[in-house]
């Protein structure tokens, strides 16, 4: 008998929150909605860097922010690099401090890097603009 693999859509979405990727992140991936929340903002964040949503993680990230990456396209290369080089166990959502216009998440990332856990916690802040939160960004915990 031979294994049969799923199609990358119908497979769970790589935040672990036990959805299809399909009916999760993929749709904030491929600009049909956005995240609401800031929470849901680091959620598909980590989804995107896993499914190699490169395009993704640089419209969710301020460009006036301590984040943003210039020049654009070799920060792109850095991202997709850093996606095909892990493996996503999934990310937990510690904490979050949300207003109007800002906000901090607090999560921890599942990752390995071949034999080695990669895995970080990282306090973010966020800032609503246009109705999307961006990531301005983070400090290790």
């Amino acid at each position: 008998m031979t294994k049969r693999r799923r199609r990358k859509s119908a497979a769970h979405c790589p935040c672990a929150s036990g959805n299809l990727y399909a009916r999760c992140c993929g749709p904030y991936h491929t600009g049909d909605s956005w995240p609401a929340t800031p929470q849901d903002t680091v959620r598909s964040r980590y989804a995107a860097y896993a499914r190699g949503a490169v395009d993704y993680i640089v419209d969710t990230t301020c460009p006036d922010g301590q984040a943003w990456k210039t020049p654009v396209d070799a920060w792109r290369k850095d991202i997709a690099s850093f996606g095909r080089t892990m493996d996503f166990l999934g990310v937990d959502i510690l904490a979050a401090d949300v207003h109007d216009e800002t906000a901090t998440v607090t999560f921890h990332a599942r990752l390995r890097h071949g034999d080695r856990d990669a895995s970080f916690t990282e306090e973010s802040r966020f800032i609503r603009r246009d109705h999307r939160w961006l990531y301005l960004d983070g400090t290790p915990e």
